[in-house]
């Protein structure tokens, strides 16, 4: 009867369903099409086929293929990976995860979607009084390659950094994403556009803060333009 139950269990796993595992007692769930495992070693990878989905903590990774390492508790994909949390969603053309690390590294054509979440005071005709209500902005970051720490909340990027929040866009070499904190660390030729024009640009390390109430750019030795409206003739 056992050995029924555990043939079973195996012919499930093979032909497709659900693969568990833990790491620090916290569950790894891993969903494909057709699982692929090497009865009998488990040093070898499995073979994850067809709408994986990995999910762990509060992220759940996506791709077409993984080869997963229940030992060493890794996960490499050479396609299309995307990343989904609450604080972001990162999409890139390969990837890798280490889920005792909790770090997702994105390996070529990152793109980044961060969720900025604030409250603002809009009128209620009905209530006759001003509701707080939960706005949701992206920022987008793109970058030729990067890593997510989804235990301590923290991206970091590289290569051809660009940022676009609302109307404004800032080039870097390189950048570090504090989702607790909501700011930014950028380095190495960062440069700064608005919608009207004005810019800014210096060697970093540049800060900026996009927490709602507290936002700001602290940008050492560097240059910025500003424009004025000439005044028509005939103005005092």
């Amino acid at each position: 009867m056992k050995k029924t139950a555990a043939l079973i269990i195996i012919l499930v796993v093979l032909f497709g369903g659900i693969l568990y595992s833990e790491t620090d007692k916290k569950e790894i769930r891993v969903f494909a099409d057709m699982t692929d495992i090497p009865y009998g070693n488990k040093d070898k990878n499995v073979a994850l086929k067809g709408n994986v989905r990995i999910l762990h903590d509060d992220v759940t990774i996506k791709s077409d293929y993984v080869e997963y390492n229940s030992s060493a508790k890794t996960a490499v994909s050479p396609g299309r990976v995307t990343l989904s949390s609450p604080e972001a969603d990162i999409i890139s053309d390969k990837g890798s995860g280490n889920f005792r690390t909790r770090i997702v590294t994105a390996e070529s054509n990152v793109s980044a979607r961060i969720h900025r979440r604030f409250t603002e005071k809009i009128s209620d005709p009905e209530k006759r009084a001003d509701v707080e209500k939960e706005i949701t902005e992206d920022i987008i970051v793109k970058a030729d390659g990067g890593q997510y720490n989804y235990k301590d909340k923290l991206l970091t990027c590289r290569g051809n950094i660009t940022i676009t929040e609302k109307d404004r866009v800032i080039l870097a070499d390189s950048l570090t994403y504090n989702v607790r904190d909501e700011v930014f660390t950028l380095e190495g030729n960062v440069k700064g556009t608005d919608s009207e024009g004005q810019t800014f640009a210096s060697p970093g390390p540049v800060t900026v803060s996009v927490k709602d109430g507290n936002e700001y750019i602290k940008a050492p030795n560097a240059g910025i333009s500003f424009f004025v409206d000439d005044e028509e003739d005939g103005e005092e």
